[in-house]
């Protein structure tokens, strides 16, 4: 009988839950409909349909993107993010990346997409120019001329890397 097992509470299930043999409901989601999820090593992101994000499990290194380096012992919603939509998200192993839209102006369909980053920063792999850790969320802006005009569509994260997914947008009549 084999069991779930989460060394740095990321079950979700409270701070005293360690593992469990069934699969359980988290109780702060039970009525929250989730449309994407990604899991790092010690750390989950949640994203619902409205954009809404949460995050739960390690804190170190600020990988949660809660403005502290603290451990999240249940599913908590990152107040950061309540003036985005939250599009995407990646989880490595000690950092995060997501894409947003702005909640207000334009349909959330046609606004072009920006990269946020949080967590450990050794290597360049938040993209903010710093090799710092950071425990707030930071839009990227500085890109290389390759990148101008792009539309993002996925970002994933890596060990120690960021990658981000993009195409031009499409010129009218062609």
């Amino acid at each position: 009988s084999s069991s779930l097992h989460a060394s740095h509470f990321d079950l979700g299930l409270g701070d005293f839950v360690q593992n469990v043999r069934y699969p359980v409901v988290i109780k702060q989601l039970r009525n929250v409909c989730i449309s994407q999820i990604a899991v790092g090593e010690t750390h989950v992101l949640a994203i619902t349909p409205e954009g809404l994000f949460y995050s739960w499990g390690r804190g170190r290194g600020g990988r949660l993107g809660h403005q502290d380096f603290e451990n999240r012992y249940v599913p908590e919603r990152v107040k950061f993010f309540d003036t985005f939509y939250v599009d995407f998200v990646a989880a490595g192993v000690a950092h995060s990346a997501v894409l947003i839209t702005n909640r207000k102006g334009h349909p959330r369909n046609v606004q072009f997409k920006r990269v946020v980053t949080f967590g450990r920063g050794a290597h360049g792999r938040l993209g903010n120019g710093k090799n710092r850790n950071c425990c707030s969320p930071v839009i990227v802006y500085n890109w290389p001329p390759s990148a101008k005009g792009l539309m993002f569509k996925q970002v994933a994260c890596g060990g120690a890397h960021t990658v981000i997914l993009g195409h031009k947008k499409a010129l009218k009549g062609k």
